[in-house]
């Protein structure tokens, strides 16, 4: 491992022990999902360590998050003002990463985590649903990146492809909506916390991927590193899909 990834490990170690003292379920996800199937650890040029959590785990997470109060650790989602991710961190703060620099916001090694909601497939209402959630967020997003006057005009000025014109809209007609977009946002991910289907999705996933419920029956704990980490049941097939393969 890194020194980094060291580091990430002892994040991960906390956030675990975090939700077993609070009964809370996650799964491995993504690359992290991968890496405990290939390598029973990380990915070798892995930087973060993602995970699932059912939505009502990740909003039960979030009312408990003052329990870490007086620690280095912390746990952000977009209804923290500023924080420009449609998925919750838990994360350091005893050192320092800045990830995007149109975002002001600056945080140690994180545990990404996606909340997971009910799904029904092949629905044209439901459907169109997810698209709402996904554009009121990313709205939401550019609503609160930073672009200053002196960067837009340096970028007009020096013909900097689309860069210039780009800013300029986030910065004249996003930025000053950012109170309506978070307002929609929040209805938009109400209304998606309220489907009941017979299928499971992360909203945050671009590639539209569905999971069936029995899939995350149970947990399967694989080696990760000197640890284990929780996988759902149906990993396999799961890290199969992740890899583009089915």
């Amino acid at each position: 491992m890194t020194e980094f990834q060291e580091k990430l490990l002892q994040t991960f170690k906390v956030f675990a022990d975090f939700c077993k003292t609070n009964d809370l379920k996650y799964f491995a996800a993504y690359g992290t999902c991968l890496g405990a199937v290939r390598h029973h650890g990380f990915i070798p040029w892995d930087d973060d360590i993602d995970v699932y959590m059912m939505r009502d785990d990740y909003e039960r997470m979030l009312s408990l998050r003052d329990q870490l109060d007086g620690s280095i650790w912390k746990i952000s989602d977009f209804r923290d003002g500023g924080y420009p991710y449609s998925f919750g961190k838990f994360y350091a703060t005893d050192c320092s990463i800045w990830e995007l620099r149109q975002f002001p916001l600056i945080m140690g090694p994180w545990i990404d985590i996606f909340p997971i909601d009910e799904w029904i497939d092949d629905n044209e209402d439901v459907s169109k649903l997810y698209n709402d959630v996904h554009y009121a967020l990313w709205n939401y997003r550019k609503a609160l990146s930073s672009q200053t006057w002196s960067e837009i005009w340096y970028d007009l000025i020096h013909l900097r492809g689309l860069n210039g014109p780009i800013k300029l809209v986030k910065k004249c007609f996003y930025s000053p909506l950012k109170r309506f977009y978070f307002k929609k946002a929040m209805t938009m991910v109400g209304k998606m916390k309220m489907l009941k289907g017979d299928m499971f999705k992360d909203w945050n996933d671009p590639q539209k991927k569905v999971y069936k419920k029995e899939w995350f029956n149970s947990i399967y704990e694989l080696p990760f590193e000197d640890t284990s980490i929780a996988c759902p049941i149906g990993y396999e097939i799961i890290s199969l899909m992740n890899l583009g393969i089915i």
